[in-house]
């Protein structure tokens, strides 16, 4: 279960949405970088890992109800806060896509809300 909502108050929201076995929402990166050095071999650069690489892909069927508030958050709100069972975070809805009965949300974290 997916919620999403803001950081201000909205009579329309929370929308809360039980995802797809679909979605992807717990991939993770490291910022990682090799380059080549002139004896062959390479130099890795680690540094590190941060929420604010992340993009979820939320893939869910969703009813009238939930369709029109997911309008309402993509046309109104330029940040949402999206809590599922991951964490708390910060970010903004950068795609919609449906293809038939699914509808695909993309979402980029920006950082991990914190109290």
């Amino acid at each position: 279960m997916i919620s999403i909502t803001t950081n201000t108050a909205d009579t329309m929201l929370p929308l809360i949405i039980n995802e797809s076995p679909k979605s992807s929402l717990y991939d993770k990166e490291a910022r990682v970088s090799r380059a080549k050095t002139l004896d062959g071999g390479a130099y890795i650069q680690n540094n590190g890992f941060s929420h604010g690489d992340r993009t979820l892909s939320v893939v869910a069927v969703l009813d009238e109800s939930q369709k029109t508030i997911l309008d309402h958050l993509m046309s109104n709100f330029s940040k949402i806060c999206v809590a599922f069972s991951d964490g708390f975070y910060s970010g903004a809805i950068s795609r919609i896509k449906t293809r038939g009965k699914d509808h695909t949300i993309e979402i980029m974290i920006e950082r991990e809300a914190r109290t």
